[in-house]
């Protein structure tokens, strides 16, 4: 009496494991790519003009703040995701782009102020 040994299962199961290797490899090259991309990005863009084209939360990471802030001082819904741009919000609340900029840095210059102020306060054992 003879066994037969049937191997395509085996090797069934080896492809199935090499294609979900391979799947996991190009996975994680992909997402290695975008943070290196992003983290090189935004390494660069650190305290950029504000311009009409941005965004709040744009304007928020570039300036390392949270976005609630701006959205507070802009009188916008702070719950809400707001992805229009700053020229589009200045249109549509009937001032110019440049009264909303101010508005905006104020609220950096703000923000900065009471993160600085914190921070000397917790240097200085206050």
């Amino acid at each position: 009496m003879r066994i037969r040994s049937n191997k395509i299962p085996g090797r069934l199961a080896n492809l199935i494991l090499l294609a979900a290797f391979v799947t996991a490899l190009v996975a994680s090259g992909f997402f290695a790519i975008r943070l290196t991309v992003h983290a090189v990005y935004w390494s660069s863009h650190r305290d950029e003009p504000i311009e009409p084209w941005m965004t709040v939360g744009y304007v928020a990471h570039s300036y390392n703040l949270e976005p609630k802030a701006l959205f507070s001082a802009l009188d916008l819904p702070t719950g809400v995701s707001d992805r229009r741009t700053l020229g589009d919000i200045a249109s549509v609340k009937g001032v110019s782009f440049e009264a909303l900029k101010s508005t905006i840095e104020a609220s950096i210059g703000r923000s900065r102020q009471q993160s600085n102020g914190g921070l000397s306060d917790r240097m200085s054992g206050s």
